[in-house]
């Protein structure tokens, strides 16, 4: 939508809007404030010149502190360009030399056979960049295949806590995570994997189940010892107060 010309007479009251408020903080606040209001409010050369049009010497003034400050605004610019330059520059070089990292890694993975595992959780374009077309069709593959936290549950009939201990122990090792939001890690295991989970759950349950009562055992001897010492010191107490009491 256009803009709507103003009137001579709303130019008219703008203008001496302006110019007492120049006044003002010429008064107020001292020249440089006066004249960093004209230059903020981007005065336009017929503007700033009704404002200075009984003071010729002020006038001349504010014309070599606008050029000044354009001076200074054109430094700042041609500064933040280069900074800029040089931040793209910076993270050029850490994106290339990540990329170096990974291509190495790469290749340490092909050697030993697991490249397809490493390029799971890498982004699409990286994959596509330096996977091959068969390592990529395994990825997908593989990727297609893995199940998830929530589905392992489903599928074990276990809990969360459950899962973290076994995967923490070894016994469900994870095949591949991905980077979600606030810094989550997503964790892939193989179906392979969630079988042989299956077959043995039961005999792990029993086993932490076992481990949980010895220490309940161990606890309660622990407790009972401790309330034993704590018993023999109080009688032991006791008996030196009431020698000292018969010796006086």
């Amino acid at each position: 939508m256009p803009k709507k010309r103003k009137t001579p007479e709303q130019k008219l009251l703008r203008t001496l809007r302006i110019k007492n408020r120049f006044k003002g903080r010429l008064h107020g606040d001292g020249m440089l404030a006066a004249f960093l209001y004209l230059y903020r409010i981007d005065c336009d050369t017929n503007r700033w010149n009704d404002v200075f049009i009984d003071q010729p010497a002020l006038a001349a003034e504010y014309e070599s502190f606008r050029a000044q400050q354009a001076e200074v605004e054109e430094t700042q610019t041609r500064q933040r360009v280069k900074l800029r330059k040089q931040a793209e520059a910076l993270v050029k070089a850490k994106k290339q030399e990540e990329l170096n990292e990974i291509t190495l890694a790469l290749k340490t993975a092909r050697r030993f056979g697991t490249a397809v595992v490493y390029l799971a959780p890498l982004p699409t374009d990286l994959r596509d960049k330096l996977g091959s077309r068969e390592e990529k069709k395994s990825v997908a593959a593989m990727r297609k295949a893995s199940i998830n936290s929530i589905k392992a549950r489903e599928l074990l009939g276990c809990s969360i806590t459950e899962l973290n201990r076994w995967t923490e122990q070894g016994l469900t090792p994870i095949l591949y995570t991905l980077a979600s939001n606030y810094d989550i890690q997503r964790r892939y295991w193989a179906a392979e994997t969630m079988a042989f989970a299956k077959d043995n759950m039961a005999s792990w349950r029993a086993e932490h189940e076992a481990l949980k009562a010895e220490n309940r055992r161990v606890r309660s001897a622990q407790n009972r010892t401790t309330k034993q010492a704590a018993s023999d010191l109080a009688q032991q107490i006791t008996d030196e107060i009431r020698h000292r009491s018969s010796r006086r």
